[in-house]
């Protein structure tokens, strides 16, 4: 397991599937596959009390691209450009619709 429903990550993460197939299970036993070019745990990027909403668990060998929340949210702190790409107005709206979810609807995906 990369983690398990309800953990707070020690090193908030998000991930990237390179190569290989996962499945994350989420707290209502739904299975969904997760493979190349998917992401998983957006979440720490925005919230800096994310818990982990169900179990990620790679099925083969696999290679994963690691985005360090903590470091980017450093970076995307200091982003001074006022574009659609704005990383501040993004998290705005992230944490707006996370708020306005049924809690059961939350994931990691």
């Amino acid at each position: 397991s990369l983690f398990v429903a309800g953990e707070i990550p020690a090193n908030p993460s998000m991930y990237i599937v390179c190569r290989g197939e996962l499945t994350y299970t989420s707290m209502q036993s739904e299975a969904t596959d997760v493979g190349n070019g998917d992401w998983v745990s957006e979440g720490t990027l925005w919230l800096s009390n994310w818990r982990h909403m169900g179990e990620l668990v790679a099925d083969i060998e696999s290679c994963l691209c690691i985005l360090d929340a903590e470091l980017f949210r450093t970076i995307a702190a200091n982003f001074q450009h006022l574009t659609r790409l704005n990383p501040r107005a993004y998290a705005g709206a992230f944490v707006e619709a996370i708020n306005e979810c049924e809690s059961e609807a939350v994931t990691d995906l």
